[in-house]
């Protein structure tokens, strides 16, 4: 068989699979004798004959060995098409911003360098005995910790110790949202507090520090982060849902009727926390410039020595309560700034695809919006799209639904 008979990687497959199939049956062909077909008798002429076909036998078995990666290679010809178009829109996005860099402020470059460096280390729950800023003045007096050993404190009253205002109690929240939780949830947020305290001191090395009472070690591994309660139901007993969220908290929203919303007639609207649960919220951001959230979370939960499962993304609903319910205990905008890519997504009516929910604080309010694919970082609106991570600390949380 001449190489010219071979068809091209340009020809059809089906072209390829019936020659491999013709040519397997000539080869089985030549050993069946008919009636034309005379029989070698000859042991050494016979030999000769099989080494003469060998070759194209072997050619045959490369061929049937190839036919499977060539039909997973087509098979991928339409996720190769489109990784190739979001190469396109991102280097033209390089483009653009390259186009613009002599009139970026040369503060904003500085940080666009830091936060690259940033993104190539995995963040850690760093156990250290050296103080954060401001953790001299939120400790106890040693007095007080002596006396009084961590692990004989009630679980409110030791999670108060390692977090200070960053507990959000279910007192406390009832304070925030405007009057006590419906007793059915406050039920539930007391008896999966020991479960989350159980959850948390699993982490590595939390239980060693927990039994020496290292007050301080906790607090430094825990100073950017956030223990809330994120219930299902609102104080009248109403679902917990952004259009409850936006009555209750009118002033940290975009003033506008609820008419004017672009997503007032969208299903994630008036969709609520399925199920009260508590979680251990991060203060920043994993960047999702280079990596999309999923394998962002993966390398966190790694980094960390995580279990499987424990760090998930937040959906719509949990990022905005977070904010809302955190913001407002400690008085400032507890999480850092960035187009914070929710696991919510939607579909506008006639559209072909579906958009992810992001949101991001501007001028003091919370604002969402909708984009297929991941925000880019420019100049003219210098936030990093990342995700913020939030590990689920009882069993009632529901999983990723989705991943940007």
């Amino acid at each position: 068989m001449s190489p010219s008979s071979i068809p091209t990687p340009d020809a059809d497959v089906h072209t390829l699979k019936d020659r491999v199939h013709e040519l397997s049956a000539r080869i089985i062909r030549l050993g069946e004798p008919d009636e034309d077909t005379d029989v070698v008798e000859d042991v050494e002429t016979a030999h000769a004959l099989a080494l003469s076909i060998k070759p194209y036998v072997d050619r045959l078995l490369s061929l049937q060995h190839l036919m499977n990666p060539v039909g997973g290679i087509i098979e991928k010809q339409g996720q190769i098409q489109e990784l190739q178009e979001e190469l396109a829109e991102d280097i033209a996005l390089v483009e653009h911003v390259t186009n613009d860099l002599d009139t970026v402020d040369p503060s904003l470059l500085q940080d666009l360098q830091t936060e690259i460096a940033a993104v190539k280390r995995d963040r850690r729950i760093d156990f250290d005995d050296t103080p954060s800023d401001g953790e001299e003045e939120e400790e106890e007096p040693p007095s007080v910790a002596d006396r009084e050993a961590l692990q004989e404190r009630s679980t409110s009253d030791r999670l108060k110790a390692i977090f200070g205002a960053r507990f959000v109690g279910i007192d406390r929240l009832g304070e925030i949202l405007g009057g006590s939780l419906p007793e059915t949830e406050t039920e539930t947020a007391n008896q999966a507090l020991d479960e989350a305290w159980q959850r948390l001191i699993s982490l590595p090395q939390m239980s060693h520090h927990v039994r020496e009472g290292r007050l301080k070690a906790l607090r430094h591994a825990f100073a950017e982060y956030a223990l809330v309660y994120r219930t299902s139901r609102l104080p009248d007993g109403s679902p917990c849902h952004l259009a409850g969220l936006r009555e209750l908290f009118e002033g940290r929203f975009v003033q506008s009727s609820e008419r004017t919303l672009w997503y007032n007639k969208l299903e994630f609207y008036r969709e609520p926390i399925t199920a009260g649960h508590w979680a251990l919220v991060d203060s920043q951001y994993l960047n999702c410039t280079f990596k999309r959230p999923k394998i962002r979370l993966m390398m966190y939960a790694r980094a960390n020595d995580l279990p499987p499962g424990i760090v998930r993304q937040k959906s719509l609903q949990e990022d905005i309560y977070d904010r809302l319910v955190l913001d407002d205990a400690l008085e400032r905008e507890f999480f850092a700034n960035c187009h914070s890519l929710t696991r919510t997504v939607y579909q506008m009516s006639g559209a072909q695809s579906r958009k992810q929910v992001y949101v991001y604080y501007l001028d003091g309010q919370i604002r969402l919006t909708g984009k297929r694919g991941i925000p880019h970082w420019r100049p003219s609106k210098p936030r990093w799209p990342g995700v913020l991570p939030s590990l689920a600390l009882s069993e009632t949380v529901p999983a990723n639904e989705a991943d940007g």
